[in-house]
């Protein structure tokens, strides 16, 4: 090896990152080969029932707006204790927001001393808050995954709409945060307009819940799949109650969900579930909280609808409808992980 080859190889060595990707459905997955497509990074994934599919084969991906191919993580480890063996760049956290079960930086556990950034790819609202709580020093990325994505025989289809909205949690003292959002987005494939970058995430963090608080509570309450659900009477009425009592506690904590916002949203819901034809993967979609109560999984209840009842009670906002849901839910998930 020459001199002059040296520095270069150093300067390579250095610019690759690890990135630790927990939660290897299917939003895990996609952002996990995303990261490592932008060929800066280098993803050690988490896998557990998937494990030796993912370590001996990948994963097909098939994508109209990233590309086709097989992925396979540089790593793949079964454990959190397994991958604390180096430090991290950003731990992406792609798993769902369960703090009645655990907690999410219990999940994380001791890999949490070997991480600079946190990346959170979950629903809800105040799922930061824990996080925060016991790692007050490391910055925290929140993001809002809207995508259409479901893995079937172990190939991932990627059929429409996508957006990445990511900011920071809380500034934490000594960091430029900024620099750190900035650089995530453009590691994620910014430049295809795939991320967007929020001063004010949880203004973006309440807009998904009007949806998922609304129509992920009321496919589960009924049993019933989006299409069938929208065609029940009554239906658009008790939604937009529940967006109603949504946006009433997201102004009492400073955060404006306007009136077209609801509408947009409701909109966007008869487009997609209000029509019968004749789409069969339409016809039986269902919200993952039904999928979850009908696979005898925990749900996410408490980050969707515990926390709004939480709040909108501190606040002073009545919330019946969602109140009602919360407390029906709550009782559903007993059963399904005991007392909680």
């Amino acid at each position: 090896m020459s001199k002059e080859e040296l520095p270069q190889n150093k300067k390579r060595e250095q610019i690759v990152e690890h990135v630790l990707l927990i939660g290897t459905g299917a939003i895990g997955i996609l952002h996990g080969y995303l990261l490592e497509k932008s060929g800066k990074i280098k993803v050690t994934a988490i896998c557990r029932s998937n494990y030796d599919t993912m370590k001996d084969s990948g994963i097909t991906i098939k994508s109209s707006s990233f590309g086709s191919c097989i992925w396979r993580p540089h790593r793949v480890m079964r454990s959190i204790e397994e991958a604390s063996d180096r430090e991290y760049n950003y731990a992406v956290c792609a798993f769902k927001c369960l703090p009645d079960v655990i907690p999410t930086e219990r999940v994380l556990g001791e890999v949490l001393t070997r991480v600079k950034c946190v990346v959170l790819l979950q629903n809800g609202v105040g799922i930061e808050r824990s996080l925060q709580m016991a790692r007050p020093d490391i910055p925290i990325i929140s993001g809002i995954v809207w995508v259409g994505v479901n893995i079937r025989d172990n190939i991932l289809v990627h059929e429409d709409f996508e957006k990445l909205y990511i900011g920071i949690y809380k500034n934490v003292h000594g960091r430029n945060n900024a620099e750190l959002v900035n650089h995530f987005a453009e590691l994620m494939g910014r430049e295809q307009e795939y991320v967007i970058v929020k001063e004010h995430i949880q203004q973006s963090r309440w807009h998904k819940l009007l949806w998922n608080a609304t129509f992920n509570t009321l496919a589960t309450l009924s049993g019933l799949p989006m299409r069938r659900l929208m065609r029940g009477v009554g239906v658009l009425p008790i939604a937009k109650s529940i967006m109603d009592e949504i946006a009433a506690t997201a102004a009492a904590i400073g955060i404006d969900l306007p009136e077209e916002t609801i509408s947009d949203s409701l909109d966007m819901t008869m487009k997609y579930y209000g029509d019968i034809g004749d789409d069969k993967s339409e016809e039986d979609f269902k919200p993952s909280m039904l999928i979850d109560y009908e696979m005898n999984r925990p749900m996410e209840i408490e980050c969707i609808l515990g926390e709004v009842v939480r709040m909108a009670g501190m606040y002073r906002v009545p919330v019946p409808h969602i109140e009602l849901a919360y407390f029906i839910l709550k009782i559903k998930q007993v059963s399904l992980v005991g007392a909680v």
